[in-house]
């Protein structure tokens, strides 16, 4: 698989999506305006090459650089940064490339809340939202990769995605449902101070999916403190709920 991941060094820890990658076997095409030097040794030994750009808003270089990326290595399978403020770029480079993902026509949906909202509804998607509390030292930690048991928001947002596909073995008269999606998504909040845990569960089916959005969250939030409590005692697991959901026979829910 070829995958171009635009600005691969910011958000700092973003460089742990392309070690991932790249652990998975894929090659990872870095695509910013960073001088190659500049970026840290773990990101640059993930990357398989880098393209510099002068400026990652000039449309014409980044079509100048998948075109290259294309000529070396074929097709490309995937663009994507994890960072919203790229989302209109990548779409346009799908577009462009063919790739699959959100495309040009389809962004909208994505960046004004009135139309996201319609597309939730008629996708019968639920989303459920918890919170990690601990102190700053140990959100430290997280941050910075220092915890022996690893990774922690990749690992919880593993553990998120599995148990949403197991909730009805782990919930009894849970019936087992045909997931279209998952999304687990981890934030560091230093405000908090802890980390704030989303989840959002799609299926093709009338039924609600509400109970595997809960149970994504909920496992990932006690992935957190697993992989933390060596670090600290008073780790605090709070406020997970139900945010909303549309489909099933209750009908649609929306508490935030």
């Amino acid at each position: 698989m070829n995958f171009v991941f635009l600005s691969p060094h910011f958000p700092p820890n973003y460089f742990r999506f392309c070690v991932q990658l790249n652990l998975l076997g894929t090659n990872v095409l870095g695509l910013a305006d960073e001088p190659y030097h500049q970026l840290t040794p773990a990101l640059r030994s993930a990357l398989t090459e880098y393209y510099l750009v002068n400026n990652m808003h000039s449309y014409n270089e980044l079509v100048r650089a998948l075109g290259y990326f294309t000529h070396r290595y074929g097709k490309i399978d995937r663009i994507d940064s994890q960072n919203e403020y790229w989302l209109e770029t990548e779409a346009n480079l799908r577009t462009d490339f063919n790739i699959p993902g959100l495309k040009a026509h389809e962004i909208l949906k994505v960046k004004r809340k009135s139309l996201m909202k319609e597309a939730y509804i008629q996708a019968g998607v639920a989303v459920a939202r918890g919170e990690v509390v601990m102190r700053p030292e140990t959100l430290a930690l997280i941050q910075a990769g220092a915890l022996k048991k690893g990774d922690v928001l990749t690992v919880a947002q593993l553990a998120g995605v599995m148990a949403a596909k197991r909730t009805a073995d782990l919930i009894p008269l849970c019936h087992p449902l045909q997931l279209s999606h998952i999304a687990v998504e981890l934030e560091l909040d230093a405000a908090l101070p802890g980390v704030q845990i989303a989840a959002s569960v799609r299926t093709r089916g009338k039924t609600g999916v509400e109970m595997e959005a809960l149970t994504a969250v909920s496992v990932a939030a006690l992935t957190v403190y697993d992989m933390a409590k060596a670090a600290e005692k008073t780790l605090r697991i709070q406020n997970i709920r139900l945010v909303e959901k549309h489909g099933g026979r209750s009908g649609d829910v929306v508490n935030e």
